[in-house]
């Protein structure tokens, strides 16, 4: 499985700490948009949503904007720091 993963440097370390399984292949992306399986946009409160046109699920670290505010396949989830390395994401 590919999951691409937008996140800033901090958001990176927390991610690679919580020891992600071998059978999914983490892409790190700063602008160009590569095919995956899933998308996780961490950044997207402070930039905006840079993953508007795929069609695999995209979960978006919103805390602020509700449900309703966003695309009809985002998932919102907490991505603030300390809340990535978990093993259950909210």
């Amino acid at each position: 499985m590919k999951i691409a993963v937008r996140a800033t440097e901090q958001q990176k370390q927390e991610w690679l700490a919580s020891r992600p399984s071998d059978e999914v292949e983490l892409i790190w992306v700063e602008s160009d948009v590569p095919k995956a399986d899933a998308y996780f946009d961490l950044m997207y409160e402070d930039l905006g949503g840079l993953f508007t046109d795929v069609s695999a699920p995209v979960f978006v670290s919103a805390v602020i904007k509700t449900c309703d505010e966003l695309a009809g396949r985002w998932v919102r989830f907490n991505g603030w720091p300390g809340f990535i390395g978990r093993e259950v994401i909210e």
